[in-house]
């Protein structure tokens, strides 16, 4: 049975940053970042160890965001963006882990 959960997406002032989650047992680092020029979230992977799997990746809703990667080190699981209301329109600025939620769903 999947295990789905929410990524700890406080924006606060809009500047980029970093956080460590456990994906199927193994830790990674996200990057957020909001793009002005674009109104767009982008993410990055990294290893634990801060190899680079995935950089500048849009955060599209109801996208998956890992599957169309191949490559092994990347969490088996499937990493969504979810739009609690108005499904078609992005996140904007101040609306990642409010409107939109970054979910995992777990394969483990």
């Amino acid at each position: 049975m999947a295990n789905t959960f929410k990524l700890p997406t406080d924006q606060g002032d809009l500047a980029p940053y970093d956080f460590q989650v456990e994906l199927d047992g193994v830790v990674y680092t996200v990057g957020l970042r909001f793009l002005e020029r674009t109104q767009r979230w982008l993410y990055d992977l990294s290893t634990a160890d801060g190899t680079v799997l995935l950089q500048g990746q849009p955060v599209l809703n109801a996208y998956p965001l890992l599957q169309r990667f191949q490559d092994g080190k990347l969490p088996p699981g499937d990493l969504r963006a979810v739009a609690t209301s108005e499904p078609a329109r992005e996140a904007n600025a101040d609306e990642l882990g409010t409107r939109v939620l970054l979910l995992y769903n777990a394969v483990q």
